[in-house]
């Protein structure tokens, strides 16, 4: 399990990504240590993508059915004179990284 969270203004994003698979890989038994993450964001390309903005939600789905989560994010302002802004995330691969995908789109 994975979790992406949005912060405030001038704030970056955190992607916090589950060390369960890293356990494994050493072969070590996630089950047998506590939960733990890493904010992964800027690896991914997700950290400052929306510093102008204050991150109102997000969340992972398949958008085109590729077998990979890709990631929207609703980013708007508390202030009057900033429209609220959608940005689509694509998966562009497994491990690699997040690409911009669209901006403002109908999602």
């Amino acid at each position: 399990m994975d979790l992406f969270v949005t912060h405030w203004i001038a704030q970056e994003n955190a992607f916090y990504s589950s060390m369960h698979a890293d356990y494994r890989e050493a072969g070590l038994d996630p089950s047998a240590t506590s939960l733990r993450f890493m904010d992964l964001a800027d690896r991914f390309g997700l950290g400052q993508i929306a510093l102008d903005y204050v991150g109102w939600g997000t969340a992972f789905f398949d958008y085109d059915n590729d077998g990979r989560q890709d990631l929207i994010i609703a980013n708007g302002s508390t202030f009057g004179t900033r429209a609220m802004r959608k940005v689509f995330l694509k998966s562009e691969s497994q491990v690699a990284k997040f690409l911009l995908a669209h901006r403002s789109a109908a999602v």
